[in-house]
């Protein structure tokens, strides 16, 4: 509360999802795709919540 969240605290929180994670590989895709994907998906959630916070939506 208070501090602005810049790049390095976004990628930092999508790299500790990312290690969070423990999906299963599948016909489908690998675990470690699904790791990657987990932590990109973490870090555009949070640059949404961020925009709407700032008042703006995301292109």
């Amino acid at each position: 509360v208070g501090t602005t969240v810049d790049s390095a605290d976004r990628e930092a929180a999508a790299e500790a999802v990312s290690q969070a994670l423990d999906p299963v590989s599948d016909i489908h895709a690998s675990a470690t795709y699904r790791k990657q994907v987990g932590g990109v998906m973490a870090r555009r959630a949070l640059e949404d919540a961020i925009h709407q916070a700032n008042g703006a939506s995301r292109p």
